[in-house]
């Protein structure tokens, strides 16, 4: 997502027909600045608009490559995103499962599975969820490093099935009174290093909104990802 940023951002101050395939085989500032050079500067669109609903949608270039390789080996867990949080204070968890109900409302990526059809990939975006499951992680281990450890361990061991979503998961345990282990797991498919900072943040607008029974005040979505895969 980060090199389409900077495909999409070089194409809009440039003007320039600079591709990702481009992008990538330059490799190197100069690269990029040798292949502008040799281009022809050209008004080119970047703007991308929502598509209409419908049964399946192709993939991103960058989602293709993760689902063959994934398809390749299923078993495969390399491109688990795995993090843990500590939060400290008094936790509602019927709040935060509602907070998680939320944000895969909103993301429309967090609810995409994928498949294949003649032989040609495609993402499916299934209905908002009416709950989330959020187990309770085991807290009989000790001391609390290795809980940790133990809880992470798990997920990064853990097979994502690309055909059944959701692609996201989550657990929770309490590691002491008002001190809590987080746990999220997603696949690379459907998330990265840019993304997840937005997803974190826009979970815990849900979870205040949750406490204090109102509505998050986030702006709308005007695209999804399908939308970009669409354009791309």
């Amino acid at each position: 997502l980060m090199a389409n940023k900077a495909v999409l951002r070089l194409r809009k101050e440039l003007q320039l027909d600079l591709s990702l395939r481009d992008f990538f085989t330059a490799q190197t500032v100069a690269g990029i600045a040798t292949h502008c050079g040799q281009s022809d500067a050209i008004a080119v669109t970047t703007t991308i608009t929502p598509q209409d609903p419908r049964a399946q949608y192709p993939l991103s270039s960058a989602q293709t490559r993760l689902f063959a390789i994934q398809s390749a080996d299923p078993a495969n867990t390399a491109y688990n995103v795995v993090g843990g949080m500590i939060i400290e204070g008094a936790l509602d968890r019927t709040a935060l499962a509602g907070a998680f109900v939320d944000l895969i409302a909103r993301h429309e990526i967090l609810r995409t599975r994928f498949g294949t059809q003649s032989g040609s990939p495609y993402q499916v975006v299934d209905p908002a969820p009416h709950a989330f499951d959020l187990p309770l992680l085991d807290m009989s281990a000790a001391p609390e490093a290795e809980i940790i450890t133990l809880a992470l361990a798990g997920e990064f061991a853990h097979v994502f099935d690309l055909s059944h979503g959701p692609l996201l998961r989550a657990s929770l345990g309490e590691l002491a009174k008002d001190r809590w282990l987080l746990v999220i797991n997603l696949h690379h498919i459907v998330s990265d290093g840019w993304s997840v900072p937005i997803m974190i943040s826009d979970l815990s607008s849900y979870y205040q909104a949750r406490l204090d029974k109102d509505t998050a005040e986030l702006s709308p979505l005007n695209i999804q990802y399908r939308d970009y895969a669409c354009w791309q």
